[in-house]
């Protein structure tokens, strides 16, 4: 859709840091030096908190992992939000909730990072975090964006319950295939940091980032209110 008149914009980076990376300073740069009004960093850790903490970013910290996990999902800010941690599916995965004005109108995204499916016991809690974000996605009455490494490709049958039961929109249409992992091989690499939306909004500008020792690409998506 063609973003509204005068629409503001809501810049988002959703960046799989990668746990073990020791490229602190060069991603601390990245963000330092991005216009996001958003960042989320998956595969966070208190390592990761005290990097951010001796980097003077121009973001406040508004969510970080859980004290139970090793790592999880650090939140940052630009302005004023209100952000809280959510358990989705089965196993109660922990995801960040944010709720912000955009201009005049709020918006909720929820930032996510199920398990890789690399067994049917992963896949099937992969499956269970994504249905729970559908159908958060479905109960907001405001206009929505989940965000994250999926562990899933769009193709996937997971990726597709979450566009459908979600009533989202995948902000990788129109802007071609943008694979994110693996960074090192990108002959073979597949897209599964994504970025969906309630039709409301629309994708105005989209792309990845440098990987900076992270097997992930940052995903860079820029959102405004759509016409009509």
């Amino acid at each position: 859709a063609e973003a509204a008149v005068a629409a503001p914009q809501l810049r988002l980076v959703s960046f799989n840091v990668q746990a073990s990376n020791p490229a602190k300073p060069e991603v601390m740069d990245y963000l330092r030096n991005s216009d996001a009004d958003l960042v989320f960093l998956l595969e966070s850790s208190i390592d990761w908190e005290d990097a951010i903490s001796r980097a003077a970013l121009p973001f406040t910290m508004v969510a970080g992992p859980p004290e139970d996990r090793t790592f999880g999902i650090t939140a940052l800010a630009r302005n004023d939000v209100i952000a809280r941690v959510v358990r989705l599916g089965l196993t109660n995965e922990p995801g960040v909730e944010v709720t912000l004005d955009v201009g005049d109108r709020q918006v909720q995204v929820l930032a996510i990072h199920p398990l890789s499916p690399t067994s049917s016991n992963r896949s099937g809690g992969r499956d269970a975090v994504i249905q729970s974000a559908a159908i958060w996605a479905r109960s907001r009455t405001v206009p929505v964006v989940v965000v994250g490494d999926l562990n899933a490709t769009p193709w996937s049958h997971a990726f597709g319950t979450l566009a459908g039961d979600g009533d989202l929109v995948n902000s990788l249409d129109g802007f071609g295939l943008q694979p994110t992992w693996p960074a090192g091989l990108p002959w073979f690499a597949i897209p599964i940091d994504h970025l969906l939306h309630s039709d409301q909004l629309t994708t105005v500008d989209r792309g990845t980032g440098p990987a900076n020792g992270s097997d992930h690409r940052p995903l860079e998506v820029t959102l405004a209110f759509a016409a009509g």
